[in-house]
């Protein structure tokens, strides 16, 4: 579906734009297209109308295609933090330091027994 719709985008996009994509990605883009798919693109489209995964697909392309280098190093900066500051949460939530000093310090509900000390 996702590239059923990046595909159906790509079509209604000018020339000069997709011409800056190259051939072997919007092939890939079309061959991979689930032609089964019915997507209806109505201008002006919403971002509601599509996907996540095909927001994200039309991202990269305008990152690593369209945009000019200035503006391309300034997003791929951007994207290197926040990968890294989601790769930090995720490192502090499943460290197992903190996992099992969290799991000691919680009695999940439990009363405390009158036989323990």
């Amino acid at each position: 579906m996702t590239s059923y719709q990046v595909y159906e985008i790509l079509k209604v996009t000018p020339i000069e734009l997709t011409s800056k994509i190259p051939t072997k990605f919007r092939k890939i883009i079309e061959e991979n297209r689930d032609t089964e798919y019915r997507f209806q693109l109505e201008e002006p489209f919403n971002e509601k109308d599509l996907k996540e995964e095909t927001i994200i697909i039309l991202g990269l392309i305008y990152r690593d295609f369209l945009s000019d280098p200035e503006e391309r190093e300034d997003l791929q900066l951007k994207d290197t933090n926040a990968i890294k500051k989601i790769e930090e949460e995720m490192k502090q939530k499943y460290d197992m330091e903190n996992v099992f000093n969290k799991q000691s310090n919680t009695n999940y509900g439990w009363k405390k027994s009158k036989f323990r000390k």
